[in-house]
């Protein structure tokens, strides 16, 4: 296997793990309290990774780091609270749909039959998740990570933007301090106690590494050897990944009509590239 597609498959599979991690993670810490442990983790590591010691400019910050990763990160985590693993990493997926109108919108690209064809499947797909059944109400938890995976759509796309500017070390440095700042922001107001146990710890450790920093690294290192669209093109097997261990891990179970959602999400990323 080219080794470029090997660390594109190897970084979404470990972006698909450290969704499908923070569900446990959840129930027994705050996000906040999650974000700031990650985003200091991944802010160490990419500074120091950073040859180049980049500055940011302060509205590129906000743009890429704090509306495109940051919130977005905090309504996905939350949203966990009150939706199953399996069926948030799936709507987290709806992120690509987003990329590709936030591309149309403001990098003034154009998209392509097949394009709108991916968005169509996509959309009837994450409907289907958040309905589960024809009688359910639908979860606020879904709708939380739904937003935030529209905003993490339009984070790549300001990522894409500025990669112009800024070196992809930089560019991920400053995520995680946007990570952090949110979580800095809202964690004085949450009064919830953590009891620390080795599996939490375990999970936390699983989480970081594997979302915030291995992910990325491997990300990077996937773009330099590969073109866009192979990266885009692996970047399809993450729904994929996510049912699979949300269904082994987790143990979830989806309704007949979530399977067709999740198969309709699937499906979509075909028709991306």
């Amino acid at each position: 296997m080219n080794k470029g597609i090997f660390y594109a498959l190897l970084a979404f599979f470990f972006f698909a793990l450290t969704t499908i991690v923070q569900k446990p993670i959840v129930s027994q810490m705050h996000p906040s309290l999650m974000m700031l442990l990650a985003g200091a983790v991944m802010f160490s590591t990419f500074t120091v990774l950073n040859e180049k010691k980049q500055h940011m400019a302060f509205t590129h910050f906000v743009r890429v780091a704090l509306l495109g990763f940051g919130i977005p990160i905090f309504l996905i985590i939350t949203g966990f609270i009150n939706t199953t693993g399996t069926i948030g990493g799936l709507l987290v997926q709806f992120q690509s749909v987003a990329t590709v109108i936030f591309a149309v919108l403001i990098l003034n690209e154009t998209i392509s039959v097949m394009g709108l064809y991916a968005i169509a499947l996509a959309l009837g797909g994450g409907i289907l998740l958040i309905v589960e059944n024809l009688t359910s109400t639908i979860v606020f938890g879904d709708v939380l990570v739904l937003i935030g995976a529209i905003g993490m759509g339009y984070g790549y796309v300001e990522t894409k933007r500025l990669l112009k500017e800024y070196s992809p070390y930089t560019i991920n440095q400053f995520k995680g301090l946007g990570v952090f700042i949110v979580g800095a922001i809202v964690a004085p107001f949450v009064k919830q106690s953590v009891t620390w146990t080795p599996l939490l710890i375990m999970y936390l450790v699983l989480f970081i590494i594997t979302g915030y920093v291995l992910a990325h690294m491997f990300l990077i290192r996937a773009a330099m050897l590969i073109p866009a669209w192979q990266v885009g093109l692996a970047s399809q097997t993450f729904p994929i990944f996510v049912l699979l261990l949300g269904l082994t891990f987790l143990g979830d179970v989806l309704t007949p009509l979530q399977w067709v959602g999740a198969g309709l999400i699937i499906i979509s990323g075909l028709f991306y590239d």
